[in-house]
């Protein structure tokens, strides 16, 4: 809002703010409208030419565990997966966001195994 309203809607620190409203909407149960939040937060990132990096590498990763909890795991691996290519691209496959991933990641993928062996 404020940001917007100062003609900086489009700047990196906005972006990061977005992707913290999007963090509170998940967590209220308010997934449709975290995710719109988090596709705001990419979409500025990419603008900024900042797609490869840790923010970036963060909100892909938020939006994917969001998506995979919402039942599109298809399509929250593949957000997961990119997530952690960027990390390792950056150099920060130890980082502590980078090990959140990985487990989301698995998580998503051990439920999809789960799926299939039920099926």
């Amino acid at each position: 809002g404020v940001y917007r309203k100062l003609g900086l809607g489009n700047t990196v620190n906005c972006a990061n703010a977005i992707r913290g409203s999007g963090k509170v909407l998940r967590d209220l149960g308010r997934y449709a409208e975290a995710l719109r939040r988090y596709d705001t937060g990419i979409e500025i990132y990419l603008k900024h030419h900042l797609d490869e990096s840790e923010n970036s590498a963060i909100v892909i990763g938020e939006k994917g565990s969001l998506l995979a909890a919402m039942g599109y795991r298809e399509r929250g691996i593949l957000a997961l997966r990119r997530s952690i290519e960027i990390y390792d691209f950056l150099g920060l496959e130890n980082s502590k966001n980078c090990r959140i991933g990985r487990k989301q990641l698995n998580s998503a993928l051990n439920c999809e195994a789960l799926q299939a062996n039920i099926s």
